[in-house]
């Protein structure tokens, strides 16, 4: 019989087992750590994109920014160059979006390539931790738009400056990404966003010396992305983000850094495989705000940072920056809430990169035309966004939260008006019982929400009529909006709208206590005057949409099965 040689491998770890002191708890507390670890990929799965979901848009655009730039990023170039001036700044006070700003409006520029070239790698790539400083990476994003833009504008990028651009500040380079965190011996997964950040970069920074450098680096296959497995890498790493979704979705404020690393390969990469994929996850992505927001706020569930749940401000989102340059609007312009500035650098970022909405996204994002119901789902680790709307408001659930690992982070159920409000106490909101990580607040359907909780009424609203747990009260807004809001002292909390022009509070509230004659069971059932009949779980698990069924047809309440993005949206086209 023929013996099999353990390998030496093996036979070295099962010696340290027995040998060193405190290794055998080690190594049963090591495969917990792979697991559960870090904040990065974790339970995702394939989802089918879904019947409504628009197709791909394959006709690319070219390698440079628009002109003339958006009104945003026109006003940011001089808000920008105005904070610090080059012979005041320091590493602190003057990032490299500061130097893209600079650069880009043509000032000053033998200073700015003469600090540019004084700059020094501050940190290492990929996460920080307690042993170790990184997010080097956050600057090599801003680095690698910087040598696109300029370097072959040599009155602009001096030579030599471009030089010590790919030498010292370009750290990445090579075919082999780095997909854990450094230093913890592989066993904790990168994070979404410096996975794209770092090996974005590297990808560029590849490339150009492939097609621009000297004779024998363009020789080298080190620097060949298709030679190299980089490319390869990349495409796949790009597939399973659209098959399964962004991880960090709306994050605050990783969702930015994720999106810059997709514009630099979708304005930037040779390859139209890397550039049609890059692009199809932004367009996505920003389907989901065009119909997840109204005059540019936002109150979705976010996944990471848990220390933000309690915000207030309705366009703290990252994503929104982007927008208010996308969306090419003034800065007073009366479809958006006043340009705040919040997250202002990501404006400049897509005010100078090439990616452009398509024009449906642009228009839906603007202004709600006709009523809709969608639901985008983030997969068997995350939770779902769910968002009834149509013209002058916007109702958002809340989701679940999936244990510590999940890092989701629930909001409350949102009702936006087109009012201007820019807090959520400004707004009628539903609050969850008890602690936030046990809420389920995925109870929104057409016109209509529902959770355990309580309400919020923003100060100074009056309702028109009230009886038996309901308050009647009608909406500020130039469209037809009556709310009806139920509370009672089991925590039962819904909300209806209705948008019947010449309704009286009075008669609403009969009609809905007619409707609907046994309060208590109003608990899990609720009767729509005239309309559905809708049963709901307000004790649903995490994983679970609280909405059961409409007029005796069941819903599919496993949100872990969804398509990404299901619904009935109004069609949308992803072509510019």
């Amino acid at each position: 019989m023929k013996t099999r040689k353990i390998p030496k491998r093996t036979l070295l770890f099962i010696t340290v087992l027995l040998t060193v002191p405190g290794a055998i708890p080690v190594a049963l507390i090591l495969p917990g750590i792979h697991i559960f670890g870090g904040s990065g990929r974790f339970r995702m799965h394939t989802m089918e994109p879904g019947e409504i979901m628009p197709e791909p848009d394959t006709e690319m655009n070219g390698s440079m920014p628009p002109s003339p730039l958006p009104p945003v990023g026109l006003q940011l170039l001089d808000i920008v160059t105005a904070q610090v001036r080059p012979e005041e700044a320091t590493e602190r006070t003057f990032s490299p979006k500061n130097f893209l700003a600079w650069l880009a409006s043509g000032k000053d520029t033998e200073r700015i390539n003469a600090l540019l070239r004084e700059r020094r790698p501050h940190a290492g790539v990929g996460s920080s931790w307690l042993l170790r400083k990184g997010d080097y990476d956050f600057s090599l994003a801003a680095w690698t738009t910087l040598l696109y833009l300029f370097g072959d504008q040599p009155e602009r990028l001096y030579p030599e400056t471009k030089a010590h651009l790919l030498d010292v500040l370009l750290t990445e380079s090579g075919g082999k990404p780095k997909t854990t965190v450094p230093g913890t011996c592989r066993l904790i997964t990168e994070t979404e966003n410096h996975i794209l950040l770092a090996e974005s970069s590297r990808y560029l920074k590849n490339q150009w010396l492939h097609l621009k450098g000297t004779e024998a680096e363009q020789a080298d296959p080190r620097w060949d992305n298709a030679r190299n497995g980089l490319e390869s890498w990349l495409l796949g790493f790009l597939e399973a983000v659209l098959t399964e979704g962004i991880y960090e979705f709306n994050s605050r404020p990783y969702s930015g850094y994720t999106i810059h690393a997709l514009l630099n390969l979708e304005g930037f990469a040779a390859s139209p495989a890397v550039r049609q994929k890059a692009r199809l996850i932004l367009d996505r992505q920003n389907l989901t705000y065009a119909l997840g927001s109204l005059q540019l706020r936002r109150f979705p569930p976010f996944r990471r940072q848990y220390r933000r749940a309690d915000t207030q401000e309705l366009d703290s989102d990252p994503h929104t920056a982007f927008f208010y340059a996308w969306t090419g609007v003034e800065p007073d312009d009366p479809r958006v809430i006043p340009w705040a500035r919040n997250y202002s650098d990501w404006s400049l970022i897509a005010s100078l990169l090439p990616y452009r909405l398509p024009e449906a996204l642009r228009q839906w994002a603007l202004e709600k035309k006709e009523p809709y119901f969608v639901r985008f789902s983030h997969g068997a680790s995350g939770c779902p966004e769910i968002y009834s709307a149509g013209p002058g408001w916007l109702l958002t659930a809340g989701g679940f939260n999936r244990g510590l690992r999940s890092l989701v982070v629930a909001m409350p159920i949102t009702l936006m008006l087109e009012d201007g409000q820019r807090y959520l106490d400004g707004c009628i909101h539903l609050n969850g019982a008890g602690k936030r990580r046990s809420w389920n607040a995925t109870g929104v359907y057409t016109d209509f929400a529902c959770i355990r909780g309580t309400a919020h009424v923003p100060e100074g609203w009056t309702p028109e009529a009230a009886a038996g747990g309901w308050r009647i009260f009608r909406a500020p807004i130039t469209q037809p909006l009556v709310i009806a809001l139920y509370e009672n002292q089991d925590q039962v909390c819904l909300l209806a709208l209705f948008h019947e022009a010449d309704l009286s509070a009075d008669a609403l509230l009969a009609w809905i206590q007619e409707a609907n004659p046994e309060e208590a069971a109003l608990s899990g059932r609720f009767a729509r005057p005239g309309g559905t009949t809708l049963e709901y779980d307000l004790d649903a698990k995490a994983g679970c949409w609280v909405m059961k069924e409409e007029n005796g047809t069941p819903f599919d309440r496993n949100c872990d099965r969804w398509e990404q993005i299901g619904g009935t949206a109004p069609h949308l086209s992803f072509r510019r």
